[in-house]
């Protein structure tokens, strides 16, 4: 019998509910080559009566007569194999119909590679989208990957592709304790394997409550890393294969360690330990009476300062690298240029770019490291010092550290505060000091009914909303919509940074599609780098980098005929704004205060916002749409420019924004 190229492992364990889903989507591979081995667990639903309904003769099903362990279940599917590949899949995720041929081509062309896995997204039970993995898309090349496993796991298990001689040299080890796909990982790694990586979706990961993909899984994310480096580690030391790896993985358990024994003794002071999340930490050691009392005593020091705020005005933002935030707060600062604000950024910076829209007139302070190292004395300090002046005004945007201070202000101290967009985190650490907030700015009318119905779930007095105030962002609108070339290729523009909730690998990706077939378009990104995209992407697009010229800028706009944003999460982005004062159509996902501007197929286009594939098959079809319709194009066009005209000039923004402030 001729052994076929890949042989694809799938465990099975009371799978019943996804496990059609999962075997259907490998016999609809477009590579046919490959057998199924489906080794079941002794499940005791109607995962057998599923298996055994299919009568394709690719699929090798047998079953253990007692449960065993996924460790075991998965070792007898390899001793099973004939194929010169292993692919890995569980009973409840969904490969794409591409998988098993992109990975063959990748293992056929490198030869130095053992294994390669694709990158994910993750699905709930309904197969709804939830979210990309971030470890996952940035650590892609075999450096990446191996730099980043001794601190975590990177890799989906269920993605890898492996050279079958070199798994059924290493195999799977270890109990039922779910750590058995990491343990792998550090092997192959430790011992010079290069484990690689496609950086494209090619399986949907399915976070469910049942199965192989959580049987073990009970445990946070840090006990089971802890248990599997342990596990090599002491594996590693028995059998004399200690290396510069190891060290590094040895570091990483001890840091592992010791955070886990801090969390043990807050868990002690606090009670419930706060999910993981920095921020909520923060605040509950904010309210403990040790915390109070260190930071009264700061708060003494910080009102003996040999130094004044002469303004008595105080602002606090995170940072002054390159963003639409950032533009915005610049903007807020400089309605007050002539009083000389302080100005106080909390966190660290990526960059400079931003760094002279705020020193215009202000006082700058870039106190990050005594922020975030030297809490709470870094809050008393700034509390007792803002308190000794006689009527001190403050405000802040996105910044913990803010959030943090405002319960130690003392009632003649004026403070307020802006949300650009809910959901972004910030609305749940500035949630205890909103009654100490005399007024709170939001941008659009989506987020102001978000924090009132926040408010009003967390008991908070309904007379708090009353001090939100709506002042939308303001652009500069030229008096005559710029000139177009309605003819040629279509110019899709995207300005902005390139952090995670933007997704510029959906531009990527559409980019690439639209290449391919031949459609003429060019992609521009202004800001984000290659390293938003995923890999070979950037040959589609021209990258700028960062513009500090505000005329060079404003020439690419004007020569754009789309303004583009696939964001997950926006208040309502400035540079669609800025992109609709100078005529371009914006092309943007329906999140946050974007639906309150843009009307579909009226001023511009609407993309749907859950669903990555979705969201580049609609960005796709609205380029092919608008390319071929350049009439519809141009309406468009002219429809945006005016609804820029009469709602971004912003003739009230600093008026309306000194009245906030200052009262």
């Amino acid at each position: 019998m001729i052994s076929p190229r890949v042989s694809v492992l799938m465990p099975v364990y009371n799978g019943e509910r996804f496990l059609r889903e999962a075997i259907d989507s490998i016999l609809g591979q477009s590579f046919h080559d490959f057998e199924l081995i489906i080794v079941d667990d002794g499940s005791t639903d109607s995962s057998a009566a599923c298996i055994a309904s299919y009568h394709d003769t690719r699929i090798i099903s047998v079953k253990n007569e007692i449960n065993q362990g996924i460790v075991v279940t998965r070792n007898r599917g390899i001793e099973l194999a004939r194929g010169e590949y292993i692919a890995l899949m569980d009973c409840d995720d969904i490969s794409t119909e591409e998988r098993l041929a992109e990975q063959v081509a990748f293992l056929d062309t490198d030869q130095s590679v053992a294994a390669v896995a694709a990158c994910i997204e993750c699905v709930d039970e309904n197969g709804t989208f939830l979210s990309g993995w971030a470890d996952d898309r940035s650590t892609v090349t075999p450096d990446q990957i191996r730099a980043f496993l001794p601190r975590a796991n990177c890799v989906a298990n269920s993605s890898l592709m492996i050279r079958a001689k070199i798994l059924r040299q290493y195999r799977y080890r270890g109990g039922r304790d779910a750590v058995e796909d990491y343990d792998l990982l550090l092997r192959l790694v430790s011992d010079g394997l290069q484990v690689a990586k496609i950086p494209a979706v090619l399986l949907y990961y399915r976070i469910v409550n049942s199965s192989f993909s959580s049987a073990g899984r009970s445990l946070p994310p840090e006990y089971r890393h802890l248990r599997a480096k342990n596990y090599f580690l002491r594996h590693a030391l028995v059998n004399w294969r200690l290396n510069s790896f190891c060290l590094q993985v040895s570091v990483s358990l001890l840091r592992d360690a010791a955070r886990l024994a801090v969390k043990r003794l807050f868990r002690l002071l606090l009670g419930d330990w706060p999910d993981d999340n920095r921020d909520k930490l923060a605040l509950q050691l904010n309210r403990t009476a040790v915390v109070q009392l260190f930071v009264r005593l700061s708060a003494m020091i910080g009102a003996l300062l040999p130094v004044v705020n002469r303004s008595g005005l105080f602002f606090f933002f995170p940072f002054f690298h390159m963003g639409g935030a950032e533009r915005v707060h610049a903007g807020v600062v400089r309605c007050f240029h002539s009083e000389k604000p302080w100005i106080v950024f909390t966190k660290k910076s990526s960059s400079r770019d931003f760094y002279g829209l705020f020193d215009q007139g202000a006082r700058l302070f870039n106190l990050w490291p005594i922020c975030k190292y030297l809490y709470p004395f870094s809050v008393g300090l700034a509390a007792g010092f803002i308190n000794r002046h006689q009527r001190p005004v403050v405000f802040g945007a996105n910044s913990l550290f803010y959030a943090l201070l405002l319960p130690f202000l003392k009632p003649h101290v004026r403070c307020s505060d802006l949300i650009h967009a809910f959901g972004a985190g910030v609305e749940i650490f500035t949630l205890p000091a909103v009654p100490r907030l005399d007024c709170r700015v939001v941008i659009n009318h989506k987020t102001s009914q978000d924090l009132q119905e926040q408010y009003e779930k967390s008991g908070l007095d309904a007379a708090l909303a009353e001090r939100i105030v709506l002042i939308p962002n303001s652009v500069p609108v030229p008096s005559v919509m710029p000139g177009k070339r309605w003819d040629g290729p279509l110019q899709v523009l995207f300005v902005g940074r390139g952090s995670e909730e933007k997704r510029l690998h959906l531009i990527g990706r559409t980019a690439r599609r639209c290449c391919q077939e031949g459609l003429q378009a060019n992609f521009i990104l202004v800001g984000a780098g290659p390293d938003s995209l995923e890999s070979g992407d950037d040959m589609y697009c021209r990258i700028t980098g960062h513009i500090d010229d505000a005329a060079a800028l404003a020439e690419i706009y004007a020569a754009a005929h789309l303004i583009v944003i696939v964001s997950s999460r926006e208040g309502f982005p400035l540079t669609v704004m800025e992109g609709m004062a100078q005529g371009c159509v914006p092309v943007c996902t329906a999140v946050g205060g974007i639906p309150e501007h843009i009307r579909h197929v009226e001023n511009g286009w609407l993309l749907p916002d859950q669903d990555e594939d979705a969201v580049v098959t609609a960005l796709h079809d609205a380029i092919v749409q608008l390319h071929g319709n350049r009439k519809l194009l141009e309406q468009l066009a002219i429809a945006a420019y005016g609804y820029a005209q009469a709602q971004f000039c912003g003739d009230r923004f600093c008026e309306q924004y000194r009245k906030v402030i200052q009262g």
